[in-house]
């Protein structure tokens, strides 16, 4: 018993340090992708967009939990800590992502190989989208949601495996969690719910316990669809960001748009990549064998699952969702390679020279993608950094045009654009980060297509801001001038 007791514990061990060395190899690939191999810039927490300026200044003392409370809760806690936590809180929940999914693939693969692991890695860190994962902190609400329903699954997986009803509680609560994160991963979890009821043999109790974590997601979505007033779970005017168009053309369409890179300008080759993947795993599927097939399958089905909640919302297609369900068409790649070989004669296939030759083929296409994908990582990732640099110049005039002013004084802005504290943000990340307590005048062509975003971020401010057209009305209350877009001072 003891010698028993002593070799489960040595495999525990084992897979302990095995899965502790994955993670650290997903998150030094994932830091060479990201910065090292396409960016002379270490990483910062200087904003970008406007949901950056929203999450870093986000406070708990005008916090609402009505909508997607978990995210919202984390998202004020890290950067009431410090800017740098809450995007290096999005950085290390990016690598968190493809560590669970690596998880899955081993749960599914039932072979711990790690070599495929790193290869994997390699793959899905080469997106040209990596360089939004460590530099956007819009990405932290399905990150995190994501982390938590692939959490879910992967505790479904190992309770319908041991009949343990403990792990079936657990997998509930992490899908429970996961909506309250975002309302992602809810379809994923029905359908591998239902893929391991059909593989696994399991209690009633153990399927009913699982099935309850599912119940309270869709009974959430409900409530908070019907008594809340967000857009994020789809509205019926056919010009907003999130309208709803469940005609089936209209989701075909939408789900061959992202898989063919959403039309953003850096994912040409890798959309074109996806897209051949995608209709090459379905179509090798239909000829290999059973078990390869029905792994293959499985995680073609994962990816159209997470694909389901975003094919709904044709007006807000954006490229960089792709990351979630990504690791999932490189699985299936994988499975759908190795059912070809599979058909070889056993006399080959047993022979080490064909299992060398398999690798290597494996090993070729994989150095293939990240070479390709480098060009179009790099725009991305060049993007964000002049962005970055550009308000590093901003942040740095208002700070010393700010200079001996008072609280009450009102300090003009010229030169705006539309990635600066006030456009569609009410200014709280200069109060909340930078301690400036001022009021803002922005001074705004009436003709400026940035208008309306400008006005949306001045209506939100509780008068903090305003917006003006004419800079001799707005002279005589004005304490200072800063103008953002003229040359340095030498």
């Amino acid at each position: 018993m003891n010698l028993i007791d002593s070799k489960v514990q040595s495999v525990s061990w084992h897979n302990i340090g095995r899965y502790l060395v994955l993670f650290l190899i997903s998150f030094v690939v994932f830091y060479l992708g990201a910065y090292y191999s396409v960016s002379q810039f270490l990483p910062t927490a200087i904003p970008v967009h406007h949901d950056d300026y929203t999450n870093y200044a986000l406070r708990f003392g005008h916090l609402s939990l009505a909508v997607r409370p978990l995210s919202t809760f984390l998202i004020a806690l890290f950067a009431t800590v410090d800017p740098n936590a809450l995007i290096w809180s999005t950085r290390i929940l990016a690598v968190t992502y493809v560590f669970l999914c690596l998880c899955l693939f081993d749960l599914i693969e039932d072979k711990k190989i790690l070599w495929v692991s790193l290869m994997f890695c390699c793959l899905i860190f080469s997106s040209p989208m990596i360089g939004e994962y460590a530099r956007y902190t819009g990405m932290i609400t399905h990150l995190l949601s994501g982390c938590l329903g692939i959490m879910a699954i992967l505790l479904l997986g190992r309770a319908f495996e041991s009949n343990s009803v403990l792990l079936a509680v657990s997998a509930s609560l992490c899908i429970g969690l996961s909506v309250l994160a975002k309302e992602d991963f809810v379809v994923l979890y029905l359908f591998s719910f239902c893929y391991f009821g059909l593989k696994k043999t399991s209690t009633n109790k153990v399927r009913l316990t699982g099935f309850v974590g599912l119940v309270f997601a869709i009974l959430y979505m409900l409530v908070v669809k019907y008594f809340s007033n967000t857009q994020f779970l789809g509205v019926l005017t056919e010009q907003s960001s999130y309208f709803i168009n469940l005609h089936p053309v209209s989701l075909a369409k939408t789900v061959l748009t992202y898989l063919s890179g959403a039309n953003h300008p850096a994912m040409i080759f890798h959309g074109n990549l996806v897209i051949v993947l995608f209709v090459m795993s379905i179509v090798l599927g239909l000829f290999i064998n059973r078990e390869s097939s029905s792994k293959l399958f499985y995680f073609i089905g994962c990816a159209l699952c997470v694909i389901a909640p975003y094919s709904v919302l044709p007006n807000h297609v954006n490229a960089y969702y792709e990351f979630i369900w990504l690791p999932f068409l490189y699985f299936a790649g994988y499975f759908a390679i190795n059912g070809v070989f599979a058909t070889v004669p056993t006399c080959v296939k047993g022979h080490f020279v064909f299992g060398m030759a398999l690798i290597l083929f494996q090993i070729a296409l994989a150095v293939f993608v990240v070479k390709n994908e480098i060009p179009g990582r790099k725009s991305v990732a060049n993007w964000y950094d002049e962005r970055a640099q550009s308000n590093t110049h901003v942040f740095s005039k208002i700070l010393a045009g700010s200079k001996g002013n008072n609280e009450r004084d009102i300090i003009c802005i010229i030169g705006a654009d539309r990635f600066s504290p006030w456009y569609m943000h009410d200014g709280g990340y200069l109060s909340s980060v930078m301690k400036l307590k001022n009021k803002w005048l922005v001074l705004l062509p009436d003709s400026s297509d940035e208008l309306s975003g400008f006005k949306m971020g001045a209506d939100a401010s509780h008068g903090m801001v305003s917006i003006d057209s004419d800079l001799k009305s707005a002279n005589p209350i004005c304490s200072a001038v800063i103008n953002l877009k003229a040359p340095n001072d030498r």
